[in-house]
């Protein structure tokens, strides 16, 4: 049945200058590889009475399921990082073009608020290693950062924000950014809680990366309220329940079982992921938010059955009403990037990447509640520009979340889940047509409701007075975006460099995003 379908105008924030007054008017990745050769073994026991066991077979040469995307390259350092400073270096094929406007006119995708790129690309900088291309993604790095979005009028769910400046890297584009915020949500309203943490304790895990994981949990049973649960599934060689979703209000069973997490062995993916969904299936919150958190670096290398079939009981979950957290740890040139975030596209979640504890306290402790409770589900966003004002553009970022222009208002196609405080942010470069002026075309948002799943949308204009005056926040989010651009060796940039990045004001930047910069700039400095 078609749902409902309500409409309304956002609260556009149009800013009048950099730290100035504000007004108000109503309104991925290269090539795909191969698929992986199906692995060998049996079959999967269904265990109907309870969540036991799954023994894995020995692991054959050359069998890996689960297995995708680029893990990393040489641990004495990268190759000579050509696509930095040199324009026959090699690209990424996804990256997308400009577009004439007068042949093509909207931009339409799901919205994403994954940030894993940008801490996995960090930690290879802070290496002296380039990340993989292929795992740079510039929405990432944007929206890993939090800006002054304003919050949504009374009786809106959404604020919108746009503003601009003049390209460093072209003179004759500007840089737009598109900004929207949710409403923040009030901890004590928020409804209870199962998060059921899947945990790889194989012998890639050793050291820090499970430190990390029983770091994140000791901090959840902090955090968590004495009504919300936690639950524990591990997997190495064989998966195993080893504490059921348990109320926060008994935190010393929890720490205990936090305590007994110890690594070895292979990495039986499979069996964890189909145990954690059976124990969450079987522990569903009544009208609250469950959770499956997998925990791991992403690399699988014994199983018995191909990535279609984890993702049909990924699916299965969703239809059940769970959601998929992936938690990357680890890393250096064994983390699974592209795995994880196929996991969490399919399951209607989020992909982060932690390394340190102050990653597990921004994703757990400082924004919680966004990372429990979604508050819009199947976000698109489609940006319709005015070819009498817009010559050409092009979206940065966003490659794996196209959304067909067509969809926009198909309401059975899967996008993006956005939840309570989030902020979404998407960069665009325009090239305006000789006396541009007035509005330059629009912002639409659609989204369904989680409960009712009714399906809202709303619309704000893009103004031309606005792309030209960058406010607060918008300094860090050019230079995040060009430093992915960099990174990804975007065709785009005219011959700018790193060195040039550096070189930007950096007035209003965040400071850890400087120091990354400087620190790539002085790392790979340009001939």
């Amino acid at each position: 049945m078609r749902a409902r379908i309500t409409t309304g105008m956002a609260t556009v924030l149009l800013l009048a200058g950099c730290g100035g007054a504000a007004s108000t008017t109503d309104t991925g990745g290269g090539e795909p590889p191969p698929p992986p050769p199906p692995a060998t073994g049996g079959r999967i026991v269904d265990q109907e009475a309870a969540v036991g066991e799954f023994a894995a077979p020995q692991a054959q040469d050359g069998a890996m399921s689960l297995r995708g995307g680029t893990t990393g390259g040489s641990s004495t350092g990268p190759p000579p990082p050509s696509h930095l400073v040199d324009a026959s270096g090699p690209r990424l094929t996804s990256i997308s073009p400009f577009f004439d406007t007068g042949e093509d006119a909207l931009s339409t995708f799901a919205m994403d608020v994954d940030t894993a790129s940008f801490t996995y690309g960090r930690d290879w900088i802070e290496q002296g290693q380039l990340p993989p291309a292929d795992t740079v993604r510039p929405e990432e790095f944007v929206n890993y950062f939090r800006y002054d979005y304003p919050q949504p009028a009374d009786g809106q769910e959404w604020s919108v924000l746009v503003d601009g400046a003049p390209s460093p890297w072209n003179p004759r584009t500007h840089l737009v950014r598109v900004g929207l915020a949710t409403g923040e949500l009030d901890p004590q309203t928020r409804p209870d809680a199962t998060l059921t943490f899947v945990v790889d304790i194989s012998g890639s895990m050793e050291g820090q990366p499970i430190t990390t994981v029983k770091q994140t949990l000791g901090l959840l049973v902090d955090r968590l309220r004495p009504t919300d649960r936690i639950g524990i599934v591990t997997y190495g060689s064989s998966g195993q329940l080893l504490l059921a979703p348990t109320p926060l209000s008994e935190p010393d069973t929890i720490r205990r079982a936090i305590a007994e997490l110890e690594t070895g062995g292979s990495t039986y993916a499979e069996a964890g992921l189909r145990i954690g969904y059976e124990t969450a299936r079987r522990h569903l919150t009544p009208n609250g938010v469950d959770l499956v958190v997998l925990a791991s670096d992403g690399v699988a290398n014994v199983g018995e059955t191909g990535p279609e079939e984890i993702l049909a009981t990924i699916r299965d979950g969703v239809d059940a009403g769970i959601t998929l957290l992936a938690v990357g740890v680890g890393g250096d040139t064994g983390y699974n990037d592209h795995l994880m975030e196929t996991l969490t596209n399919t399951g209607n979640g989020s992909s982060y990447f932690v390394s340190r504890q102050q990653d597990a306290e921004r994703l757990f402790v400082d924004r919680l509640e966004s990372t429990l409770v979604t508050v819009a589900k199947d976000a698109k966003v489609q940006v319709s520009f005015d070819p009498q004002h817009v010559t050409r553009w092009r979206l940065i970022g966003y490659d794996n979340r196209d959304v067909a222009d067509d969809d926009f208002r198909n309401d059975g196609v899967d996008a993006g889940e956005v939840g309570a405080g989030h902020q979404v942010t998407a960069m665009y470069e325009v090239e305006l047509a000789d006396g541009a002026a007035g509005e330059l075309g629009t912002v639409s948002l659609r989204w369904a409701h989680p409960k009712s799943g009714e399906v809202s949308e709303l619309t704000a204009p893009i103004e031309v007075a606005a792309v030209g005056q960058a406010g607060p926040g918008y300094a860090t989010a050019m230079q995040a975006v060009g430093l992915a651009e960099l990174l990804r060796g975007s065709p785009h940039l005219n011959g700018w460099t790193l060195a040039a990045l550096a070189e930007q004001p950096d007035d209003g930047v965040d400071p850890d995003l400087r120091a990354l910069i400087e620190r790539a700039a002085e790392a790979w400095p340009s001939p």
